[in-house]
């Protein structure tokens, strides 16, 4: 009986262009990564030993009291919370009106469509600065009129924040949808399917990638504002970006503590992100790629 052949992959040889993009990749691995690593060192480094640029690398005692200070020290468990109550809302809130939207301009022409996209691509060249004073006198005259209070309110700060990931959600998904081809809702029509049908049944699963990047960041647009969350909470709505400023008072900076709270926030937003890459990667290059 003849054995099955035995299949030899050729090494591929090892070429100077090849060595210098992978010491060129690992170069850059250790630029973006530096800074967590130092996030982590001092996060383990008593107060008295972080020095400035004095400061080691690593500390030659390694502590474990500033991971259990932080909850003591403010209410960060709260702050998180708050965080998360806004950030899932505006999420919610930018996907429900930008996947519509984008869908709209993606697949109708109307009057006045040119004039909407570019005034949509418009409040994204603006800084946020700018519209910080307006928006804020705009809640104190909503609650005036209405008595519905605005400010230090979690549906105040998901506005604020929406108004920033809408435009933004809007561009990104209508590129991905641009690159779903048309025919696959017209072989839903012939079927029988009307136009919103055809979008929810047969269009929606296939920008699921797109949904999901988009979805991750909005997230962190809202988990990382300081300005806005800095100005239109108070005590009992204040997030965690904001929240982290109490570790500095008058006198000192609790650094230790800083970072250690930074620490215990940022693995969860890693492992999120390790856990949807498919998506997220897909969602980015999807819709580059018109079909």
């Amino acid at each position: 009986m003849q054995g099955k052949p035995v299949i030899r992959h050729r090494r591929k040889p090892v070429t100077a262009g090849g060595v210098l993009r992978a010491l060129a990749i690992l170069g850059y691995l250790i630029f973006a990564l530096f800074p967590v690593f130092i996030m982590i060192s001092i996060s383990f480094t008593d107060k008295y030993s972080i020095m400035g640029l004095d400061t080691p690398l690593w500390p030659e005692n390694p502590i474990t009291r500033n991971y259990v200070r932080i909850w003591e020290s403010i209410p960060l468990l709260r702050y998180i919370k708050n965080s998360l109550i806004v950030c899932v809302a505006t999420v919610v809130i930018s996907l429900f009106l930008s996947v519509p939207a984008s869908y709209g301009l993606s697949r109708f022409n109307f009057r006045g469509k040119r004039v909407f996209t570019m005034s949509t691509l418009a409040t994204q060249l603006f800084p946020g600065i700018t519209m910080l004073l307006p928006l804020y006198l705009i809640y104190v005259n909503i609650t005036k009129v209405t008595g519905i209070p605005m400010t230090n309110t979690y549906h105040g700060l998901v506005i604020a924040f929406a108004t920033f990931g809408i435009p933004y959600s809007i561009w990104m998904m209508k590129s991905y949808f641009d690159s779903i081809p048309i025919d696959l809702e017209e072989a839903a029509k012939v079927d029988g399917c009307t136009q919103l049908k055809a979008m929810v049944r047969v269009i929606l699963p296939l920008v699921v990638p797109g949904i999901v990047a988009t979805a991750l960041f909005v997230f962190l647009l809202a988990w990382n504002n300081v300005m806005f969350a800095g100005v239109l909470t108070d005590s009992s709505t204040r997030t965690f970006a904001t929240g982290l400023q109490e570790y500095a008072s008058e006198s000192s900076t609790e650094y230790g503590q800083l970072m250690a709270a930074c620490s215990v926030t940022t693995v969860p937003i890693i492992l999120l992100f390790f856990i949807f890459q498919r998506h997220f990667v897909s969602g980015l290059t999807g819709g580059a790629v018109k079909g």
